[in-house]
């Protein structure tokens, strides 16, 4: 698949091939926040808010739809929002509690919403927007030999923006377009989030993505 139908970042090297780096397994997927607390229209935070977060539950039927179809070639590595106070507790599960000291992959696991992740996935939480704040993110890059980084999940202009703009510092990093969202936001505004990126990030759409690994 040529180029000429996605956008990469600005400075991607000349000689860099994303398609040339999805054979070589060396392209990376950050799946950020999709959780029950975001996505679940019966969890009691969204219960309490009143938010609509049908796009978000959409999204993560998607996600799942696509992860599965893209495993082989794409490795998740999977990306959940909690607060790191040890002994702490949330009526709506934001915390990393007692619960979660001696297995936090198991924590993390339980707030992901209607996703098939594998024991081989990687799962990692955060305690900010920033994926790379204070976590192993950049090490497990790095030592899968990581060349690109894709990101989709919640919130674009929130956890994913600040997560995409981190990435690119090390990385050519795209966001998949279709695969990203907005509690009440639109098309048309989605679209313009991905452009505000453009200083940053590339964009691409799943299709593209499944076009270029298979």
């Amino acid at each position: 698949m040529s180029s000429q139908y996605f956008m990469h970042p600005i400075d991607t090297p000349k000689d860099f091939s994303l398609m040339e780096a999805f054979r070589r397994k060396a392209v990376a997927h950050l799946i950020v926040d999709i959780q029950d607390l975001y996505c679940d229209p019966a969890h009691p935070y969204v219960v309490d808010s009143g938010n609509d977060v049908s796009r978000h539950e959409a999204l993560s039927i998607s996600l799942d739809n696509f992860v599965s179809g893209s495993r082989e070639i794409l490795p998740p590595i999977w990306v959940v929002h909690g607060v790191k106070y040890i002994g702490k507790t949330s009526r709506y599960g934001l915390m990393f509690g007692e619960e979660g000291r001696d297995d936090p992959r198991a924590f993390a696991l339980s707030s992901l919403y209607n996703q098939r992740v594998l024991d081989t996935d990687s799962i990692l939480w955060k305690s900010s927007r920033d994926a790379f704040h204070k976590t192993d993110l950049m090490n497990i890059l790095q030592e899968r030999g990581t060349e690109a980084v894709i990101i989709s999940g919640l919130e674009l202009q929130a956890c994913v923006k600040q997560t995409a703009i981190s990435a690119s510092k090390k990385f050519p990093t795209y966001i998949l377009e279709d695969m990203v969202a907005n509690a009440m936001d639109r098309d048309e505004k989605i679209r313009a989030g991905v452009d505000s990126l453009k200083p940053y990030c590339g964009s691409l759409t799943s299709l593209q993505v499944l076009a270029m690994a298979t």
